[in-house]
């Protein structure tokens, strides 16, 4: 039985850039894996796009592309609420 799609066009509205950021704060370490994974069940739905999608997020998170000066905003979100909310302002751009 195929996944959401909704679900997943909710990934997909992001760019790869984005979402390398947002799986790699999430999952640490394991972020590439779970990339891998998404690929996998994506095309097993038949969702090319899909597939292509987070094949290219791992590609970024492989290369150590994922988030680094927002995750160390984020340790002390209290303190850092401005330079976040331009980090993210400008990643949108």
């Amino acid at each position: 039985m195929p996944r959401s799609r909704d679900k997943e066009s909710l990934w997909q509205s992001l760019k790869p850039e984005q979402a390398a950021d947002i799986l790699t704060f999430s999952y640490q370490e394991e972020a590439a894996a779970e990339t891998l994974l998404r690929a996998f069940l994506a095309e097993r739905d038949c969702n090319r796009a899909g597939a292509l999608f987070w094949i290219a997020v791992h590609g970024l998170i492989a290369n150590g592309e994922g988030v680094t000066r927002l995750e160390r905003l984020m340790l002390d979100p209290l303190d850092n609420l401005e330079e976040i909310a331009r980090e993210i302002g400008q990643k949108d751009e």
